[in-house]
């Protein structure tokens, strides 16, 4: 399916000449039943949390009187902020300098980084609207990171279109490296060098759930927290 989307997302912004695939030719969309977690499932998060505060303030009482404790569930995007609030923490305390002057930008931010890029490159002159290149800039870079596309791959410059673009994402890398900034798409890739860092993975059991197609960048992300954390667990969504 995000094949699909990028082959499609390359064949609107002139990326491709033709399509590579007719538009049958691609497989159908089999769509997952979907469903909440079963009794079972919910005892195995239930037992996932291991801080014993946190087991005593955070349950619920059910109708029998019985008492359920409530494991910590963070949304993924959420999850990978407080990892990287928790290395910039370690840093103060440990003194490394890795995260000094540090900063992850937001999506705003991000966005206003990347028009200002396209204006200082002169993108004016080749794009019509400004605001939509801006736009597609940033689900462009956004989709190199999540499939770990290298930037070196002749691919990028196989025509005009590629090789403007490759220069305006090559500006904006060189201008976060220069200022350390990360962007948010950057932050499991980021993050996932790091693991072992996080103290708050360690001798905890890692429960993941929802991943239906777990990207490239997403995949090393939870492999290296797997090997961090005391045993990791991947819940099939259908």
């Amino acid at each position: 399916m995000f094949l699909h989307r990028f082959h499609s997302f390359a064949l609107k912004l002139g990326w491709l000449a033709w399509p590579i695939l007719g538009y049958n030719q691609w497989p159908k969309l089999r769509f997952k039943e979907r469903r909440g977690v079963t009794r079972e499932e919910h005892q195995l998060l239930v037992s996932a949390e291991k801080n014993d505060e946190r087991r005593a303030t955070e349950f619920s009482r059910s109708g029998s009187g019985s008492v359920t404790l409530l494991p910590r569930v963070l949304p993924y995007p959420a999850w990978l902020r407080q990892c990287w609030q928790e290395l910039q923490f370690h840093a103060i305390l440990s003194g490394d300098e890795t995260f000094r002057g540090a900063k992850l930008l937001n999506d705003s931010q991000e966005e206003m980084l990347w028009e200002r890029t396209l204006r200082g490159m002169g993108a004016e002159r080749r794009a019509l609207f400004l605001d939509d290149t801006v736009q597609a800039c940033l689900r462009s870079a956004s989709l190199v990171d999540q499939y770990n596309i290298s930037l070196s791959d002749e691919a990028w410059r196989i025509d005009e279109e590629s090789a403007v673009f490759d220069s305006w994402h090559s500006k904006l890398r060189e201008e976060c490296r220069s200022r350390r900034l990360v962007r948010t798409s950057r932050l499991p890739v980021f993050l996932a060098k790091r693991m072992e860092q996080l103290a708050s993975l360690h001798g905890v059991r890692l429960i993941l759930a929802g991943f239906d197609e777990p990207m490239p960048a997403q995949l090393n992300l939870l492999l290296s927290a797997a090997k961090v954390s005391r045993d990791a667990l991947l819940l099939d969504s259908r």
